[in-house]
């Protein structure tokens, strides 16, 4: 995941937002009502290409890695690629 985001372009601030708030929303939510918030609502329109197209690259890059665990961060971004698809 370190590798994905340091690969992340200047142009998608709004991914990194989201996925800084998605991997602490469970330890937050433990303690008060605190809603996930939609991936689709974070990233705005004029970001969303550029976005998209990163996604695709970084769910390529881990999806061919050598470790097992990144497998798994592969289908953590297909899965991101597909929530946005659905617009």
């Amino acid at each position: 995941m370190h590798r994905a985001v340091l690969l992340l372009p200047k142009g998608v601030p709004d991914l990194l937002e989201w996925m800084d708030h998605a991997a602490t929303w469970q330890t937050r939510r433990l303690a008060e009502s605190y809603p996930l918030r939609n991936l689709r609502d974070a990233i705005a329109t004029s970001n969303l290409e550029l976005t998209t197209s990163f996604i695709s690259s970084a769910t390529l890059l881990f999806r061919d890695g050598d470790q097992p665990e990144a497998r798994t961060v592969a289908q953590f971004f297909a899965a991101m690629n597909a929530t946005l698809a659905e617009g």
